[in-house]
């Protein structure tokens, strides 16, 4: 995130870490709490089983994201992610 206060290359990732409709800043948070959720170890292990309990993971997904409590988990993720830029801005 240093990388945002950075004059020199804040423009470059600005420019090209933006994802449609969402900005720079937005999108590595969220791949940073992606990492946090299964890139260690145990969250790894617990994707893979996730993965392939519940039966084929694409009907799986097209299933999830039908259901209404798809709105509950996005609005869990945003509050996090603000709370993330509150612990940032108190750290600067």
């Amino acid at each position: 995130m240093k990388d945002f206060g950075n004059p020199e290359i804040a423009p470059y990732v600005e420019k090209y870490l933006r994802g449609k409709g969402v900005p720079a800043k937005r999108r590595v948070q969220l791949f940073k709490l992606a990492w946090d959720m299964i890139g260690e170890q145990f969250g790894s292990r617990q994707l893979q089983y996730e993965w392939c309990y519940a039966g084929d993971p694409l009907f799986t997904h097209a299933r999830f994201y039908r259901s209404p409590v798809v709105g509950r988990y996005k609005t869990m993720v945003d509050k996090l992610l603000q709370n993330s830029d509150e612990m940032l801005q108190r750290s600067l």
